[in-house]
């Protein structure tokens, strides 16, 4: 509750004594690095934030969550065939995700892989049809759905 109204200290306080019950959780270990992702964070700290994901995909490498977060960080960082792969690594444990589909179609397209990005917005509106950004990203592509 705390994250989600931005009252991230709080939060983090509060995750930190959960961690102190249960270090190998890597759910938590999860929760305090997007803390300190975010950018509205008074103690934001990008560095810290990657050693958390990955500590928590270290205890839980199928945390759909951890992989897609650890992927828009790599996007943030200009490192776009890492956080392709992350995306990709989440849609397969969660074939629904269409977002995380579609943010592997824009990972792809940065790195001038036309072809792949338009087949990861297809596949992401074939599992979340409502969503726009793949359809837009098709239309400016000229691969309108």
């Amino acid at each position: 509750y705390y994250s989600s109204v931005e009252r991230f200290e709080e939060s983090r306080l509060l995750l930190e004594r959960i961690l102190k019950q249960q270090p190998n959780n890597g759910a938590v270990w999860s929760k305090i690095a997007y803390i300190y992702h975010n950018k509205n964070y008074e103690h934001h700290d990008d560095d810290l934030a990657l050693r958390l994901y990955l500590k928590s995909l270290e205890l839980n490498p199928e945390n759909i969550f951890a992989l897609y977060n650890v992927g828009v960080f790599m996007m943030e960082h200009d490192r776009f065939a890492e956080a392709e792969d992350y995306f990709l690594r989440a849609v397969k444990l969660s074939p629904q995700m269409g977002y995380a589909l579609t943010a592997a179609g824009q990972a792809a397209l940065a790195q001038k892989k036309t072809a792949k990005a338009i087949e990861y917005f297809q596949q992401s509106l074939k599992v979340t049809p409502t969503q726009e950004l793949p359809r837009n990203y098709l239309k400016q592509l000229g691969s309108e759905p």
